[in-house]
């Protein structure tokens, strides 16, 4: 079992471990678990206080004091009290946590913080006009494994110099032969000190992280990664305001400490024992928790996430009874979004927060400096480049999560679309009984206006006929609403089922060539219905679309292009104003990508330039403003630009290349801006 999950001691055990009536496994046990439980260290602590006798006579498990009332008189209750304090004092000797006076060449002041493998304290030195913070390893733990992390830890600080990571001064080694690390002392306390009081604010908790991530990246350049990153490493000092203005009166100023736990990224033999876990549960990645060492900087960047998540909303982001429960959590649940535990925390800050803390390290700022870059754009109220996952995506890693229940849906949906063709035909062809009512209509009105008086009977039926056009309009308008609603979900079922494992079943083959074939059927006999390409073109658009699509998946290129010649064409019909919608303009332009790109390789240049203009036309048209909404469209249009001009140029046709040049430069320009390619 790895170190950090032996469950905490009992008080008993921690008394026993002080009376020296424990046995040697239970102390290494115990040991081991104090290193990295700051819970137990402060009851340890409060055991070994003034009134630990009477703590320890109240349960029972300790009675040496009592035997001494019982056997000597004492005079006074003074008596008494000193020789409690006496007992208190052989156990902090025995268990080492008295306190020296100095540490080698430094006078000790006070302790400052402890661990059961080490201490620090603060300490004047002489040579230095300010205080250090002297960290030493206990006398009784020293071993071999714990004075090599010492001195990595020292070579690692020595190799360090940035204004957010604590300074080392020196490393050296006392008399007695105990290795210490000299450092500079921050006296404004530490991150998770300052939570207790509160959360941050959400304008000083980004600034406070910002300055984590870019003391980090400095570390990540020199080969350093952490690893245990949490609040109580995280030391503060207070910055004024006119020094660095923000939502409070004071700004607080990060250091980064305690690089115990980090390691170097490439070319050094690891500390830590193989198959522990190394950190502390609540901030760790879920790689952490199962890779060991196998670790990069997004790990570091998790934990910063989990630190940004708690100073905004004052709670860590998992929490459980039991550390397996937290662990499991870690690895398969998602944090609840930091505005549904605090609403003003304002929408671009979680974005960031939730990006850190992505479950697959590539879905994260792959970089410190990354992180710190959003976290600038923030704070100086730019846009942020981080956006929130597409729910594909979210549907993509459900899937991977759950695969049997993925398939079993799939099958389910898939069966279900597969019965609601035959209604959306059924309503195909009430369309084409729309069309023959709409003639009979127009026959009724022409004998009408060549009566000059119409008798009852034709009253009667033009009623008759008005009746059964208006039920027909009601049965067209359903069925068309259907087919759009079945062929959507269709068609993500499609997608769905080409990705990862299930487009390796056969099952999944079989069911994606019936879909496929169902689709360009179901394509073919809505262009039969005239009414269709005049009342609801954008509908039939998005059905040659999709269907265009799977052909392409299918390998049907030559189905495929007829299907997209078709959508052009009902789309050239459709009036300027009906053509303000994101996904069709996205649709229109693939489709002209496609074709041009065919076009070029079976016509050259001049049957792919008209191609072009068509796509550009459309592009300028919608205005930059939708290509920040839309880059993906953008995106296929540059990359037919670099298709055509590479041939052009092959060509030597400098005319057609500067023109298409100068509109491609222009577009370029535009995606930078909007954060994408280079």
């Amino acid at each position: 079992m790895p170190n950090s999950q032996t469950p905490c001691p009992s008080t008993a055990e921690l008394a026993s471990v002080l009376q020296g009536a424990a046995c040697e496994e239970l102390i290494s046990r115990i040991m081991r678990h104090l290193d990295h439980c700051e819970h137990c260290v402060a009851a340890l602590d409060r055991l070994t206080g003034p009134s630990v006798a009477e703590k320890l006579i109240g349960i029972g498990e300790i009675d040496e004091i009592q035997d001494s009332r019982d056997s000597i008189a004492f005079a006074d209750s003074e008596a008494v009290e000193r020789a409690e304090r006496n007992f208190v004092n052989r156990l902090k000797s025995s268990f080492r946590f008295s306190t020296p006076s100095s540490i080698g060449a430094y006078r000790v002041i006070r302790k400052v913080g402890q661990g059961m493998m080490g201490e620090v304290f603060e300490c004047e030195a002489p040579n230095l006009p300010h205080h250090v913070a002297l960290k030493t390893i206990r006398n009784h733990v020293i071993s071999p494994i714990l004075v090599t992390r010492i001195s990595q830890e020292a070579r690692m600080l020595a190799g360090l110099d940035h204004p957010n990571i604590v300074r080392l001064h020196e490393f050296g080694v006392t008399l007695d032969g105990t290795p210490f690390l000299a450092m500079e002392f921050v006296g404004g306390g530490n991150l998770s000190e300052r939570l207790r009081k509160g959360r941050l604010e959400p304008g000083q908790a980004a600034s406070l992280v910002r300055h984590c991530a870019l003391a980090l990246e400095h570390a990540h350049r020199k080969g350093v990664l952490h690893r245990d990153l949490k609040p109580s490493n995280i030391l503060l000092v207070e910055a004024p305001k006119d020094e660095a203005p923000g939502e409070s009166d004071r700004e607080l100023v990060p250091k980064i400490a305690d690089f115990g736990l980090a390691r170097y990224l490439e070319g050094e033999t690891h500390v830590t024992q193989s198959g522990s876990l190394v950190g502390t549960p609540g901030y760790m990645s879920p790689e952490q928790i199962h890779s060991g060492n196998k670790l990069g900087p997004e790990s570091d960047v998790y934990a910063l996430g989990s630190i940004l998540y708690e100073s905004l909303t004052g709670n860590s982001p998992f929490q459980a009874q039991s550390l397996a429960g937290i662990l499991k959590k870690i690895q398969d649940d998602p944090p609840v979004p930091p505005r549904e535990v605090e609403p003003k925390i304002p929408r671009d800050l979680e974005i960031i927060c939730l990006k850190c803390m992505e479950k697959r390290p590539e879905d994260r700022y792959l970089t410190a400096a990354d992180l710190a870059d959003d976290l600038t754009r923030f704070i100086d109220r730019e846009p942020i480049l981080a956006r929130p996952v597409p729910m594909v995506i979210q549907w993509r890693r459900w899937c991977e999560r759950n695969r049997r229940l993925a398939i079993s849906l799939i099958f389910s949906i898939t069966l279900l679309l597969l019965s609601s063709i035959g209604g959306v035909i059924f309503g195909l062809e009430k369309s084409r009984l729309l069309d023959e009512a709409n003639s009979a209509n127009h026959f009724a009105d022409v004998q009408r206006q060549l009566a000059e008086k119409s008798t009852l009977q034709a009253n009667s039926a033009r009623i008759d006929s008005e009746v059964n056009r208006e039920r027909a309009i009601n049965e067209r308008d359903l069925a068309v609403k259907i087919m759009d609603d079945s062929t959507t979900a269709m068609f993500a079922a499609f997608m769905m089922s080409g990705e990862g494992d299930l487009a390796r079943l056969p099952e999944t083959r079989r069911v994606r060539e019936r879909l496929a074939g169902s689709f360009f059927d179901l394509a073919s006999e809505a262009l039969k219905i005239e009414h269709l390409e005049r009342d609801k073109p954008i509908y039939l658009c998005g059905l040659l679309y999709k269907s265009a699509i799977i052909q392409w998946e299918m390998g049907a290129k030559e189905r495929s292009l007829d299907l997209f010649r078709q959508l052009l064409k009902v789309y050239s019909h459709i009036p300027y104003p009906s053509r303000d919608l994101d996904g069709l303009t996205a649709q229109v332009i693939t489709a002209n990508e496609t074709i041009g790109v065919e076009s070029l390789v079976i016509g050259g240049p001049d049957a792919v330039i008209p191609v072009w203009m068509a796509n550009w036309n459309e592009w300028y048209w919608r205005g930059e403003e939708w290509c920040r909404d839309s880059p993906i469209s953008l995106d296929a249009l540059i990359t037919q630009g670099h298709k055509l001009i590479g041939v052009l140029e092959h060509e030597e046709r400098w005319d057609d290349l500067r023109r298409i040049e100068s509109e491609l430069r222009h577009a370029e320009r535009i995606y930078r801006e909007i954060g994408g390619r280079n």
